[in-house]
């Protein structure tokens, strides 16, 4: 039987720098299929290493901080 970790996150200080789709999911509380619809709109601030997602923990917080305006 295959299990999975979720992360649990206390504050923005203890993330990574640098965030993947299953760290957006977590901190959304959403479906990954739905993170990844969100990370590949036009406002997300991502790059992509090789075929991985990313974003800096700095935009994400910025990028979070616009959607709730």
């Amino acid at each position: 039987m295959k299990t999975t970790l979720k992360k649990k996150y206390t504050s923005f200080e203890t993330l990574p720098v640098v965030l993947t789709v299953n760290d957006v999911m977590i901190l959304l509380r959403v479906s990954r299929a739905n993170a990844y619809k969100i990370m590949n709109t036009d406002n997300f601030p991502k790059f992509t290493l090789g075929k991985r997602i990313l974003v800096k923990k700095s935009d994400f917080q910025n990028w979070l901080e616009t959607c709730s305006n």
